[in-house]
């Protein structure tokens, strides 16, 4: 069975973190971002979803009890124009079940969550490498990031 789940840390066993570290660690290590799970910018990544002041959603692509993908983020408020945001914090599909759609259904329920979290725009970041194949249409390039009005 394939489903998109929203967890909350306080949900989050320890199994589904060990899957999550499984699935990131690859990209982690082929983007020369860190070498474990350890690594400071997994823990930051981490603590920025689960430990931090701000709204924060992570969710799961599940396939027969295995975390295939995930997308979280966290809400912000800009003081220079007063809109709050959402912003993609990480974002990792399983190379196995990339160019299905489930990337494009983690960002949807990221985009309803941040709706519901009174946000007018996502803000998602993506490598050079992977832009033309995850961002959709309707996202706009801005500064180095893509946002899209809500």
């Amino acid at each position: 069975m394939l489903y998109i789940v929203q967890v909350q840390s306080r949900d989050l066993k320890r199994n589904i973190v060990e899957q999550i570290c499984d699935l990131l660690l690859p990209e982690f290590r082929k983007n020369g971002i860190g070498d474990s799970c350890n690594s400071f910018e997994f823990q930051h990544m981490w603590d920025t979803l689960l430990k931090g002041e701000r709204p924060a959603a992570l969710f799961l692509f599940i396939n027969d009890k295995r975390v295939c993908g995930l997308l979280g983020g966290v809400t912000f408020d800009d003081p220079l124009t007063g809109l709050r945001y959402a912003a993609e914090v990480v974002w990792c599909i399983d190379p196995e079940y990339r160019g299905m759609g489930w990337g494009t259904k983690l960002l949807q329920s990221f985009e309803n969550w941040a709706k519901l979290n009174d946000c007018s725009r996502v803000v998602i970041h993506v490598s050079s490498r992977r832009l033309s194949n995850c961002v959709p249409s309707e996202y706009f390039p801005y500064q180095v990031e893509f946002l899209k009005e809500l």
